[in-house]
């Protein structure tokens, strides 16, 4: 078998990146599906609710391929109720009794996760009352989903809900009958025809108003996608075009692509704003994580970008990715601490010291992390990892050992219950980053790990949805571009005589 040339790979890439790919999402979906010819009442969309119709899981659930609560809740939630506004349909009262089913099981466990989902304290109390008044049975549910709402507007001024720099925006479809849509036409409307980006409150938006331009952009999307396809967001090109280019970055790809580089980070240039960036320059909502990864990038690759951006995220003990936000992200401090290697030098040490004692306070166990924006333990620690190796190694030798520990017999990584090729890719990607740096780690645990991310390629393995959203989502070309960094990392740290051999299978995954 011919080696991977991952320069070629990483070419192919790059070539492949548009507007952003992340495959499908049934809570958004559901959203669309709900859409009705305003003349005859049928479906808007019917290829989209036919899709929710078979896409229900064995246990009665929708959601990733991945049990995660969260997700699993708030996308059957989703389903049930576009369901029961298009009854009666031979089927579906099964597929609703499930689905029932599957909430009353599962509800209770939702406390014990990590991170909820985006907007799940105000959009699923809306749900449970949208539900009800179609005649599911979900009262039992209500005094606890509203306490979450309450708690969650709590933290927000009402003056900020129909602003277009506010998170709850994002998810406007939370307002339910109580929508303002002049307001929400004149603050919340994008040139584009969505609502943020957002393909959920979009479609909520649509379903009041029927506003030409919104239903253009739906239109559109479906065609291009497909409509078995529908997103989170979209586009979403600005954060696509980050964790590519990070993840080669890390691995030294960047530097051998750097002339197939060139236009992505020009675009990320020209998108930095004095606020910073967001998941695209097609929305007005800056976040911090993607901040200071471009600002990581550009500084690197000679663009001249102010790392005054940064203040405005800065609170006393920590970095917030997003104002009003009800959990703090440790990927976004150590996305900020990674930056801190290209800040100005006089900034450099109060924010090492402010970014090391929130991720100590956030550690599980003494050994690794989560974050808000991902379901795995193995992307947080992967991330905190990448930025500590450069300032001091030593401090995430437990993690290694974590990381090492967890292993499976198959030589891969995942959290809930079998191995993953994107959880190899990233634990991989962190024992890795901690080697080349010259750190010890057992290199048993390395070459069964390539071993894996090889045999997956060669079998064009699954990737389930482990990003959080609304639901869960897998941008393809960001989780690619971590198994290339992986490999890249195994080829720089692995003597030539005992490096893999693998196919040319990567361009299928």
């Amino acid at each position: 078998m011919a080696r991977i040339d991952l320069v070629a790979e990483a070419e192919a890439l790059l070539k492949a990146m548009d507007m952003g790919d992340m495959g499908p999402s049934i809570y958004d979906a559901a959203w669309v599906a709900r859409l009705k010819d305003p003349g005859s009442g049928e479906p808007l969309f019917p290829g989209v609710l036919e899709w929710i119709r078979q896409s229900q899981h064995p246990d009665g659930s929708w959601g990733s391929e991945v049990e995660y609560y969260p997700d699993r809740i708030i996308s059957t939630l989703a389903a049930l109720v576009a369901l029961m506004e298009h009854s009666p349909r031979a089927g579906n009262g099964r597929a609703i009794g499930r689905g029932l089913a599957y909430l009353e099981k599962t509800w209770p466990l939702v406390q014990g996760v990590p991170h909820l989902t985006v907007g799940f304290e105000v959009i699923v109390p809306t749900l449970l009352e949208e539900g009800g008044r179609l005649g599911l049975p979900l009262n039992g549910w209500m005094t606890e989903a509203q306490r979450m709402r309450l708690e969650r507007l709590r933290r927000i001024p009402p003056t900020m809900i129909y602003s277009p720099k506010s998170t709850i925006s994002f998810s406007l479809e939370f307002l339910g009958d109580y929508l303002d849509v002049a307001r929400a036409r004149e603050t919340l409307l994008l040139p584009n025809g969505s609502i943020a980006n957002a393909v959920a409150s979009t479609a909520y938006f649509a379903a009041r108003t029927y506003e030409e331009k919104t239903l253009i952009y739906l239109d559109h999307l479906l065609s291009a996608q497909g409509e078995h396809n529908v997103p989170f967001v979209h586009p979403f090109e600005v954060f696509e075009r980050n964790w590519v280019l990070y993840n080669l970055h890390l691995a030294g790809l960047l530097d051998q692509v750097v002339h197939a580089a060139r236009p992505h980070l020009m675009y990320l240039y020209k998108a930095w704003e004095e606020d910073g960036l967001s998941f695209s320059a097609e929305c007005p909502l800056k976040d911090l994580d993607d901040t200071a990864i471009g600002y990581l990038l550009l500084k690197s690759y000679g663009f001249d970008v102010d790392a005054q951006a940064f203040a405005l995220y800065e609170r006393d003990d920590f970095f917030e990715c997003y104002p009003f936000e009800m959990h703090t992200s440790v990927g976004t401090n150590a996305h900020t601490l990674h930056a801190l290697t290209v800040f100005p030098r006089k900034q450099q040490e109060e924010v090492k010291a402010k970014v090391f004692s929130y991720l100590q306070s956030q550690k599980v166990q003494g050994a690794y992390w989560f974050d808000k924006w991902h379901v795995s333990p193995y992307y947080a620690t992967a991330q905190v990892i990448f930025a500590v190796v450069l300032l001091e190694r030593e401090w995430v030798e437990d993690s290694i050992l974590w990381i090492e520990s967890t292993q499976r017999l198959d030589g891969g990584w995942g959290f809930y219950g079998v191995s993953t090729v994107e959880e190899t890719a990233l634990a991989l990607q962190g024992l890795l980053a901690y080697a080349n740096a010259g750190g010890n780690v057992a290199s048993e645990v390395i070459h069964r790990g390539a071993s894996f991310l090889h045999r997956a390629l060669e079998t064009d393995a699954r990737l389930p949805a482990l990003w959080i959203g609304k639901g869960l989502y897998r941008p393809i070309h960001i989780i690619r571009s971590s198994i290339l960094s992986a490999l890249a990392m195994y080829e720089a740290w692995c003597p030539r005589s005992q490096k893999l051999v693998g196919g040319s299978a990567f361009s299928q995954v």
